[in-house]
């Protein structure tokens, strides 16, 4: 029963915390403090398992800051977002949240239209913008091994191909990258 009431009190709680700032937004849309407020949101999004509706305050961010530090925060936290949308791993995948929660789920549609949302072309979107201002780093890596595992299973063999010999030639020194 405590359970119930603690769950019940938890979704109330993120109705509500959605609501002021979804609300912020609309009245003050650019504001000083907006770009932050926005990942703030969107990193309260990631921990309510809102993974879709995070990456889309994350992809926000990555549009339209000035701040390079910002906007490679927002590109790895949307790769996480949009990684775990798409492999929902302790995830209820039918309510997209976690067994001991009752926090809202979300479709897999896009929340401006009813297309689908497309995850893997965000994700090689995101790994990109990522790689643009993170080179040559662990993160590179493992990113880089990432886009070229996904074009490899989207049936992109010669992307894929490109990058495998990029991560080997350059990486060699690296475990991971020689597979």
């Amino acid at each position: 029963h405590n359970t119930s009431i603690k769950n019940q009190k938890d979704l109330l709680l993120a109705e509500k915390t959605q609501k002021y700032y979804e609300l912020y937004f609309k009245f003050f849309p650019e504001t000083k403090n907006s770009e932050t407020l926005k990942y703030s949101y969107a990193e309260y999004l990631l921990q309510i398992n809102l993974f879709q509706k995070s990456f889309e305050y994350y992809f926000q961010i990555i549009k339209t800051s000035k701040d390079k530090a910002l906007i490679k925060k927002a590109a790895f936290s949307s790769i996480i977002a949009l990684e775990k949308l798409k492999n929902p791993i302790g995830i209820d995948e039918n309510e997209n949240k976690t067994e001991n929660s009752s926090l809202p789920k979300e479709s897999k549609t896009s929340s401006k239209n009813s297309s689908p949302f497309n995850i893997n072309n965000n994700l090689l979107q995101v790994y990109s913008i990522f790689l643009e201002y993170e080179k040559d780093t662990p993160k590179a890596l493992d990113i880089l091994l990432r886009k070229a595992k996904l074009l490899f299973d989207l049936s992109n063999y010669n992307e894929a191909r490109t990058i495998f010999t990029e991560l080997i030639y350059k990486y060699s020194d690296k475990e991971e990258a020689v597979f």
